[in-house]
């Protein structure tokens, strides 16, 4: 449906999209939320009564030359090369020497001083005596008794340790058999020379026979008869044939599939932010409506981006269509305002509308 000819014109988003984007459009024709509770995204609203000033340049003050008052200095022992702003007043003169000090006079002390204080006639070199080794105290038993008990005071009494007699040492004996690295079993056990072992011949032999005797265990130990087992039959393999049948489950476990995410649907307002109207995966169906105002202080066109996706910045999410207003009259910014209303359906079809509450006039978009 189109507008008439007075007043704002509303112009569909495919009249608007050069190259595939309609960002370009979006620059100078901001919009933010209408209303004194809106986040701020642009300038205060004081722009307009608190304007920059130009100071102006203040014309150079006279400076006239003051008196400069005589300052005697003090005598510095470096010598001044440079010039000062005030040579004409300060001539430089010749400095008189100064006269030689005196000569020190050492006193001669009972001990060598090798260096110069300044305390040489107040404090004198004199002898320092020994000092008495302090005397060690004496330890003291306690004057108070002891009135403990061990648990072992009357089993282990105390007894006097008589004092052993010093055990004489014994005087090394040196055996008169020569070691030659024998044990002493050397005459039980005598080496004696190995016979080799007589060839047997073939016929002394004796063959692998069984034992057929009887022994006095026969009777208790029977043998057991060993039955031998049959080889298994033979069985040929079957063919592989397909499972044709159905289980009794397959009616009851049907393969579901999640439902594909449903991103949110916003405005692109000042700043590359983005508004919210409805939010990602809201039940259906949904709509909802924010009313919009212009940003700038005599802005005569609005631009509404119909944006589609969960990041802050608009211009990240996927842009579905624009509402562009002009024609509109010089006002403050915050006077035009523009209800935006957002439906989706129960099949999930987005559809959106914008209304000038000024004049009534309404445009619809659809993808």
């Amino acid at each position: 449906m189109a507008a008439a000819c007075v007043g704002p014109l509303y112009v569909s988003s495919a009249e608007l999209f050069i190259s595939g984007s309609g960002h370009a459009d979006f620059l100078g024709r901001e919009v933010k939320l209408a209303g004194r509770d809106a986040p701020l995204y642009a300038l205060t609203t004081n722009q307009d009564a608190f304007k920059k000033w130009e100071l102006e340049r203040r014309a150079p003050l006279p400076m006239a030359p003051r008196p400069v008052p005589l300052v005697l200095a003090q005598r510095s022992p470096v010598r001044f090369s440079a010039q000062t702003s005030y040579a004409a007043e300060f001539p430089a003169h010749t400095i008189a020497p100064r006269p030689a000090p005196p000569p020190f006079q050492q006193r001669a002390g009972g001990a060598r001083f090798d260096a110069v204080t300044s305390y040489t006639d107040e404090f004198h070199a004199h002898e320092v005596e020994a000092r008495p080794p302090a005397p060690q105290p004496m330890p003291r038993p306690k004057p108070r008794p002891w009135d403990a008990r061990t648990a072992y005071q009357d089993e282990f009494p105390a007894h006097a340790v008589e004092p052993r007699a010093p055990v004489p040492a014994a005087p090394a004996t040196r055996s008169a058999a020569k070691f030659d690295s024998t044990t002493t079993s050397a005459s039980d056990y005598v080496r004696h020379a190995l016979e080799p072992h007589a060839v047997v011949p073939v016929e002394h032999v004796r063959a692998m026979v069984p034992f057929v005797g009887e022994t006095e265990a026969q009777a208790v130990f029977q043998p057991w008869p060993v039955h031998i087992r049959p080889p298994p039959p033979e069985v040929q393999p079957r063919q592989t044939v397909p499972f044709t049948g159905s289980s009794s489950s397959h009616a009851d476990y049907q393969g579901t599939q999640p439902a594909p995410g449903r991103a949110a649907f916003g405005v692109a307002m000042l700043g590359d932010r983005m508004h919210t109207l409805i939010p990602a995966n809201a039940p259906l169906p949904a709509s909802a409506k924010q009313v919009f105002t212009s940003a700038h202080a005599g802005q005569r066109e609005m631009s509404l981006l119909l944006c589609q996706g969960g990041d802050i910045c608009a211009s990240r999410n996927k842009l579905l269509g624009q509402f562009h207003l002009r024609g509109l009259p010089p006002a403050p910014a915050g006077t035009p305002q523009v209800e935006v209303t957002f439906n989706v359906s129960a099949a999930g079809e987005f559809s959106a509308a914008a209304q000038d509450m000024e004049s009534g006039r309404c445009y619809t978009w659809q993808p």
